[in-house]
């Protein structure tokens, strides 16, 4: 039995990860448990499952008609139709999901469906092979649709896996015994076996989903105009060289690079100055600037050596974060060319046979630490813009909005601040926005009509919005990398962890914002999410975290408030009917006992006597007679004083021969079954025990 329930445990396990259920291990742990107490005690026979389900079916029925002739027969149904509705609509949705009780709910019929099945097959000649084909179908499926795809659901694996062996190594274990064979062959034979089909579904799959546990990337066909078949290419061109405001964020799920780095995020690669009608460019002659962010501020931050490898990509553009210094590259024919004004590198002697080369460089990234005093310096610079090229942007509304945000702001950097966190709070993310129909400018869009964007419009939007009331600042693309891999983060994780690289998709694409300061260089502040300088943006993402939680909180109490009306109005009288069928078995059978003649009395004793003496460790083989075990029994000495020889010698003339039984009989029986109880304790488990006592109280 334990087999069995470490088995269905496994599929329980297997079946809610490829649901996608973000239930907790020991929570389906006690799900499975429960659900295999439920079967083995309601279902274990067919005459149980009768009797159980024609109480349930009378029950439910007498609990319609009374809530019917109350006149409350709506409120079951409301409170059925609300908690089954979200079933159907993540069925016909894929991007709803249902929350963690009605999750809790399928596992735990689930895991029902699963005990029946395996309690009611236990015994047939084929189920072992039956459900090896099942496990390999479940899991090539779960392959092929991504349904693997986050490392619970790799643990899921893993742990159905070692289950699967655990039942099996048990079947061939009471195979082996049953038959009085000896030696390891059965247990090499099925470990072979399924070392073979986890190396044979590892290789297959891996030539079709090199990460089966990574989750795949939703993929959206672009409205390009100039097309290019090789999707590299086309990530260079469009991200890289275009500049142009796409109208939706695109990728195809590409690594493109590899990164070594702890807590560098952000890589750039192009700095743009010129806005021109939906497309930023490049002016061939900028003023130049200072750049003294990394010496000025090494004290406060901390510096770390990032190694980058293009795995993928072949482009001249070297990315490296926004403050670094002692850029290098491996290959010493490689010829770097640095842009001061812009902070940007590339290959200046990039041909196509550099490109076929695998390039790897590495750079000193300052990650700024003490962002209180960081801010607290830069709120002492006074913005003022002296840089022609990004002199104030032309547009009338776009400096009133920028205004009316700003209005009784007198520091340049609260301004900044102001404004970013206006366009957080205002504006939502959204890969695939609204855009204008005709030609007008998306960012104006953006910012005055469907107020929905991604990083491009963020970006664009607070540039425009600061040259407009005279603040020095540029766009910048690149790649935001995450640097919190966890657990949960996939493949990746293991590839970091193997290697110390952390891969980088087109995915990871992104564009934000920088800011002249005067004395210092170029600052950058992430114009779309968190950015290290502003604790208020901080603060309003973890107001809108605590929001979010708190609305899911409140879904989950409506749910389990359904849940206890149903429990109420249904499941109430289900358990009552049981207590009651329950007490009226156990009352019957004490009753029997005590109103029953001598032989069924000695009959029960002996019964009862015989389970003790199994849960010892001690029972009775088939071959054997009746006397033949007790002498064995009597062998052991573990009761001095009663020879349960004896008393079987006097147990066969009642029940065989037809003898009456003496006065005394059943006394001494009853007398002997206290001496076995007391002898067993130490060797009977406690489960057992407790099983016997129930047994022992039902039947006497």
């Amino acid at each position: 039995m334990l087999s069995i329930f470490i088995y269905g445990l496994g599929w329980t396990f297997l079946l809610s990860s490829i649901f996608g259920y973000d239930v907790p291990f020991i929570y389906v742990l006690f799900l499975s448990f429960l659900g295999f107490l439920v079967t083995i005690t309601i279902f274990g026979n067919k005459k149980r499952s009768l009797i159980s389900l024609s109480a349930l079916a009378l029950i439910s029925g007498s609990t319609l008609f009374i809530m019917y002739l109350l006149g409350n027969k709506n409120l079951i149904f409301d409170s059925i139709s609300t908690f089954i509705l979200p079933y159907f609509e993540s069925i016909t949705n894929e991007a709803t999901s249902i929350d963690i009780p009605r999750q809790i709910a399928i596992i735990f019929l689930l895991s029902l469906i699963i005990y029946m099945v395996l309690l009611k097959n236990k015994a047939s000649k084929f189920s072992g092979h039956a459900y090896i084909l099942l496990s390999l179908i479940a899991l090539s499926s779960g392959f092929v649709v991504n349904r693997l795809n986050s490392m619970t659901d790799r643990f899921a694996f893993i742990f159905f896996i070692f289950c699967s062996i655990l039942y099996y190594f048990h079947i061939y274990y009471c195979k082996n015994k049953q038959e009085e064979k000896k030696g390891a062959l059965p247990f090499i034979n099925i470990a072979i076996i399924y070392t073979l089909c986890i190396i044979g579904i590892s290789q297959m799959l891996f030539r079709s989903i090199p990460y089966p546990f990574q989750a795949k990337v939703k993929t959206v066909n672009p409205n390009s105009v100039i097309k290019i078949t090789d999707p590299y290419e086309k990530f260079v061109f469009e991200v890289a060289k275009s500049g142009n405001i796409k109208d939706e964020f695109t990728f195809e799920g590409i690594e493109l690079f590899e990164l070594k780095t702890r807590n560098t995020e952000y890589l750039k690669s192009i700095v743009y100055d010129t806005y021109t009608h939906n497309k930023w460019s490049q002016s061939e002659t900028l003023q130049t600037t200072e750049n003294r962010i990394y010496n000025s501020f090494e004290e406060i931050g901390e510096m770390e050596n990032v190694i980058i490898n293009y795995t993928g990509i072949k482009s001249p553009i070297l990315f490296v974060a926004p403050y670094i210094d002692n850029i290098s590259v491996e290959d010493s024919d490689i010829i770097i060319s640095h842009d001061e004004t812009r902070g940007t590198y590339r290959i200046e002697n990039y041909t196509s046979e550099i490109s076929k080369k695998d390039i790897v460089f590495s750079f000193d990234s300052l990650n700024i630490n003490n962002t209180s005093s960081f801010k607290e310096t830069l709120r002492e610079v006074k913005l003022r813009n002296s840089l022609p090229q990004y002199e104030g942007y032309d547009n009338e509304r776009l400096k009133q909005l920028a205004l009316s945000i700003t209005e009784g702001l007198n520091n340049d950097y609260d301004k900044i601040e102001a404004i970013i966190k206006y366009l957080k709070e205002n504006y939502t993310y959204n890969p695939i926005p609204k855009v204008p129909k005709d030609e007008s400018d998306k960012i104006e869009h953006f910012l005055f009509e469907s107020k929905e964007g991604f990083c491009q419009h963020y970006s664009s939007a607070a540039v425009l919005l600061l040259r407009s009331i005279n603040i020095p600042s540029r766009y910048v693309t690149g790649f935001k990398v995450d640097t919190t891999i966890n657990f949960n983060s996939g493949a990746p994780y293991y590839k970091s962890l193997n290697s110390g690289y952390r891969p980088v998709y087109d995915s990871d694409a992104h564009a934000w914002i920088e800011v002249y300061f005067k004395g210092y260089g170029w600052v950058m502040f992430e114009s779309t999410g968190i950015y290290v300088m502003s604790s208020n943006v901080n603060e309003s993402l973890q107001e809108d975290e605590i929001e979010a939680i708190d609305e899911h909180t409140k879904a989950s109490q409506e749910t389990i408030a359904v849940i206890i009306k149903i429990l109420l109005y249904v499941g109430l009288p289900i358990v009552l009917g049981l207590l009651i069928y329950m007490t009226i078995r156990i009352r019957k059978s004490k009753n029997a006992f005590r109103k029953g003649n001598a032989s069924y009395k000695v009959k029960t004793i002996h019964k009862i006597v015989l389970e003790y003496l199994s849960a010892s460790k001690l029972p009775k083989k088939h071959y054997e007679t009746p006397l033949e075990y007790a002498k064995r029994i009597d062998a052991t000495g573990i009761v001095s004083e009663f020879k349960y020889s004896d008393l079987i010698l006097t147990y066969n003339k009642i029940v065989y021969g037809g003898y009456g039984v003496e006065t005394n009989f059943i006394d001494i029986y009853f007398d002997y079954l206290c001496q076995i109880k007391r002898a067993v304790r130490k060797d009977c488990k406690l489960y057992k025990r407790v099983k016997l006592f129930f047994s022992e109280f039902i039947n006497t």
